[in-house]
């Protein structure tokens, strides 16, 4: 049970900044379509 948890917090940890970082690009695109129309 320890080493799944540990697994699972790391992995969480990690999709948390990896989706971060995704919908910031996300929100940048939808802006620069907002300027562009």
């Amino acid at each position: 049970m320890k080493f799944a948890s540990c697994g699972t917090t790391h992995r969480e940890r990690f999709a948390q900044i990896f989706s971060r970082r995704t919908h910031a690009k996300l929100s940048v695109h939808k802006r620069a379509r907002e300027i562009q129309n």
